[in-house]
């Protein structure tokens, strides 16, 4: 039998490689949701994120350079003039330094020049979206970082206090499903992701028909507050039940999966299972040849990965695999629960 594979424990507060600060007018022209968008697919990971008010003596920390500069005081007054997100990014050097190449390089190019003001060009030096620090410059900063991320430490740290989350992740026919009703018959209630955004909807009276366009604008709007809105939402309903321990089915890609895997009582789990058996298992469901099988799960996959499911993998806490008989799978199963309720 094939072991649970459970991950490193990751630093859920400090783990970053990069920061990558969205300025007030990134947050105003709703890049926030884009940018990360844009790092996931190139495998540049976050894992920490603080909404702050900086001072002027943090600006002169991150730019020590500019400081004689002439524009540097219209710099001081944008920053300081409402909150910023600091955002921490994991990744190998080559991809992280992407950010500068290709994400946040300096205007006119990368997102910069996206969101240019054309009538004020002399704007662009200072009210330019975002601003990323080279590695070796993060690495000469980090105080400043930790200073930032400090600031949220608590939320992430008490937000789910006494809770267990387990979301879970995996390609289509996987076994998520049957992976969340067996933990549902263990007393680990399931409850759909869908759900808690629909519960939030209704909040703001939207019609269940429209959630899907509202959970898209929200995003575009500050994912953050969407899914801090979620994570509470989720906290109040546990409590509601009377169950600390939930289940969630199911992550699909984007960065809800990043942002919860920050908060501590939050765990992430990859069912994972060959494409053999996943034909398989979408052959049964459907009453269909292996080929057709093969075919519907092959345009099932494309848009699992395209939405980035992929990238949540490797920082799930578990991975379990479901390659042999049910009853294999369900003492993985059994396994599991024992070291997540130990």
């Amino acid at each position: 039998m094939e072991n649970i594979e459970t991950a490193p424990s990751l630093e859920k507060i400090k783990n970053y490689d990069a920061v990558i600060l969205i300025k007030p007018s990134g947050i105003q022209r709703k890049t926030i949701n884009l940018i990360l968008n844009l790092c996931i697919r190139r495998n540049i990971l976050p894992t920490n994120y603080s909404k702050i008010k900086l001072t002027e003596e943090d600006v002169e920390e991150l730019y020590p350079e500019e400081i004689d500069k002439d524009f540097f005081p219209g710099m001081v007054e944008h920053l300081t003039s409402d909150y910023n997100y600091a955002i921490g990014f994991s990744g190998n050097p080559d991809d992280i330094r992407k950010i500068k190449t290709e994400i946040i390089p300096k205007w006119p190019l990368g997102i910069r020049g996206i969101f240019a003001n054309s009538k004020n060009p002399s704007e662009n030096l200072i009210r330019n979206i975002a601003h990323s620090p080279t590695i070796e410059e993060t690495q000469n900063q980090i105080s400043t970082f930790e200073r930032f991320f400090d600031k949220s430490k608590d939320t992430k740290e008490t937000l789910c206090s006494g809770k267990k989350f387990i979301f879970t992740c995996g390609l289509s026919e996987s076994g998520k499903s049957t992976f969340c009703k067996y933990l549902d018959s263990k007393g680990i209630q399931r409850v759909k992701i869908r759900k808690i955004f629909e519960l939030l909807a209704k909040e703001d009276n939207i019609p269940i028909e429209e959630l899907d366009r509202w959970v898209k604008e929200r995003e575009k709007e500050d994912p953050f507050v969407l899914w801090e809105n979620f994570l509470e939402k989720l906290v109040e309903y546990s409590n509601e039940i009377g169950k600390d321990n939930l289940v969630l089915d199911t992550l699909w890609g984007g960065g809800l999966g990043f942002f919860v895997h920050m908060y501590k009582g939050c765990h992430l789990v990859h069912i994972d299972a060959n494409r053999e058996k996943r034909v398989g298992f979408q052959s049964g469901r459907e009453n269909i040849s292996t080929e057709e099988a093969d075919s519907l799960l092959l345009e099932r996959d494309r848009k699992k990965i395209k939405s980035g499911v992929e990238h949540l993998f490797s920082i799930c806490d578990s991975t379990i695999t479901n390659n042999s008989t049910l009853e294999e799978f369900q003492t993985k199963i059994d396994d599991y629960i024992a070291k997540l309720t130990k």
